[in-house]
């Protein structure tokens, strides 16, 4: 067993490689189940402040660790994550990014400005602290909020005389209140929880629900996965399209054939671009001719 590394620095040569290894590390992983369940495969990729990954049960400290070099962050705590991680996604903010990987872990990114040459002030750098893995609280939320840099997530839960808050904090300006409440419901462990989550998140729409509906299209069960889909494609757009590509590898065919409809109701370039890459790639007939299908539509439409 032997662990696939690359690194590719900033520059426009380096982001057009990198983009080609992230597809070729994608189809790798849905066309040879035996190679990607016996060798675990990284990719990584910071540009223009937008960050690529594609993993395939990677260590979870060596990815994180790998971005921090790649993205310059400073990184404290890495030595207590464990565990192997699966993702994939491109040119992410590092926000959205960690918080999709660090799903279920604790932790707080933090930005440093520091002192130049005669007084000024130079650019902002990121710090990463990790806290150590979430747990799963059965109290409920403290009256006051926890510290602005810490990403603490607890379960939200419905109030004895009536709907709980979910809704009307899904439905925040403020995006971090979002990100955190977010990602609090489509954690706990009652499933209406984080069903009410998904369609709140499909009725907020924007690229912070995307972003959280991502995180949804891996919940443990079936439903909510189908769930999250549906809500991708009422969302729709370039990014719900986007957001899909978690669904286009679902191990089950139900699921690949649902986001291929999705995508096909969505349309777009980013929607043709993934529809040509699952007729070409996924290893289910059915899954590569309805792809097949809902491209030819969408390029007719063109």
């Amino acid at each position: 067993m032997f662990t696939y590394a690359m690194s590719v620095r900033r520059s426009a040569w380096g982001a057009s490689r990198c983009a080609t290894g992230v597809w070729l590390l994608l189809w790798l992983t849905s066309t040879s189940p035996g190679l990607a369940a016996a060798q675990p495969l990284q990719l990584v990729q910071f540009a223009e402040g937008r960050l690529t990954v594609a993993a395939h049960d990677a260590s979870l400290r060596g990815l994180i660790e790998e971005i921090s070099r790649e993205s310059g962050v400073r990184l404290e705590g890495a030595d207590a994550l464990r565990g192997d991680v699966t993702v994939r996604f491109r040119r992410r903010t590092l926000e959205d990014g960690l918080a999709l990987i660090l799903s279920g872990w604790r932790y707080a990114l933090t930005s440093e400005s520091g002192q130049g040459p005669g007084g000024s002030t130079e650019p902002s750098l990121f710090r990463l602290r990790v806290l150590g893995p979430r747990k799963v609280s059965f109290r409920a939320p403290a009256a006051t909020a926890p510290p602005a840099d810490q990403a603490e997530h607890q379960p939200i839960r419905e109030s004895s005389d009536g709907p709980g808050p979910l809704e009307v904090l899904l439905a925040s300006d403020d995006l971090t209140v979002v990100r955190r409440g977010g990602l609090a419901a489509l954690r706990d462990p009652d499933r209406g929880v984080r069903a009410r989550a998904v369609n709140a998140l499909a009725a907020r729409g924007g690229d912070a629900a995307v972003t959280l509906l991502e995180v949804a299209l891996r919940d443990a069960e079936l439903g909510l996965r189908l769930d999250a889909i549906e809500a991708l494609r009422r969302i729709g757009g370039d990014r719900a399209a986007r957001g899909l590509t978690g669904a286009l590898h679902d191990r089950s065919r139900p699921h690949r054939l649902r986001a291929v409809d999705a995508l096909g109701a969505i349309g777009g370039p980013t929607a043709i671009q993934l529809l040509d890459y699952v007729q070409a790639v996924d290893r289910d007939e059915t899954v590569r001719a309805a792809a097949a299908g809902e491209l030819a539509v969408l390029r007719a439409r063109q």
